[in-house]
């Protein structure tokens, strides 16, 4: 059984960022673009959904949710989004929320819409297909930094269910936060200096970004909620009966927490 937890992949971040400034290797444009969306979409699972109707904890919310917001046009919808409300649109597009509801209504964005808003695929704003997950072989360390992004944002979709999840404290996510958009600041910086002159103006804007996104979370505190957030897998072969024990012990806890969360319909 291997066992993984948030935290140990934000220290082996951190050891990737100070191996990639150590490196002399140059960056490609490739190699950049699919850490930008990786980073995105992690800090975008990281903010997560609005709060309920608890003013207090919406006020608390929105300080992160403004941050995700002030990131450069993203370059494609964070894998396992389905659709998008046209205030969120426009930071894909690149628009003012005025210009999608201008598209929509001149029928060159396609949209659905309960009567009250629109909703938007993720499929009609996501323009750069090409664009796929680094290779986790690659040796360079920014695509080895980009998986470890890849995989922490995958632990934190997973753990989000948790009623105990560090994810529903805004002070554990914008301490997060922090340190996430910290290293992306390295990595923009280091790929401004090793890529081709123009290829440097992506770079250049996420590290503006990241300049003023730190300051706009102000003081944080030291998040102590990754070590808690935990992922196991089994070996590839199930030998002893302990073994057997513990993957039927685990298959049964997901399925318990599926029966948990199954919606009822209305008596």
């Amino acid at each position: 059984m291997s066992t993984t937890t948030a935290a140990d992949l934000l220290s082996r971040a951190d050891l990737l960022v100070r191996e990639l400034r150590n490196s002399t290797d140059p960056v490609s444009l490739a190699e950049w673009e699919r850490f930008d969306i990786t980073a995105y979409r992690l800090l975008h699972e990281l903010v997560g959904p609005g709060r309920g109707d608890d003013r207090t904890a919406v006020l608390a919310h929105a300080a992160v949710v403004r941050v995700l917001q002030n990131y450069p046009t993203p370059l494609r919808p964070p894998v396992g989004a389905t659709t998008y409300s046209t205030r969120q649109a426009a930071q894909f597009l690149g628009l003012p929320r005025e210009g999608v509801l201008h598209r929509i209504h001149r029928g060159h964005l396609p949209a659905t819409t309960d009567g009250r808003s629109y909703a938007i695929a993720a499929t009609d704003l996501d323009r750069r297909t090409d664009l796929g997950p680094a290779d986790p072989s690659d040796p360079h360390p920014l695509p080895r930094l980009s998986c470890t992004f890849g995989a922490l944002a995958d632990l934190l979709v997973a753990d989000r269910d948790r009623p105990v999840s560090m994810l529903h404290d805004d002070a554990q996510v914008a301490a997060l936060m922090a340190h996430i958009i910290t290293l992306t600041a390295v990595a923009a910086r280091h790929t401004i200096g090793h890529c081709l002159a123009t290829d440097a103006d992506r770079p250049l804007r996420v590290s503006q970004f990241t300049e003023h996104a730190v300051d706009a979370l102000g003081t944080v505190g030291r998040p102590h909620g990754p070590a808690r957030i935990i992922r196991t897998a089994p070996p590839d072969h199930l030998d002893t009966l302990n073994e057997r024990l513990q993957a039927a012990l685990r298959n049964r806890s997901h399925a318990d927490r599926s029966q948990r969360t199954r919606p009822l319909t209305s008596t």
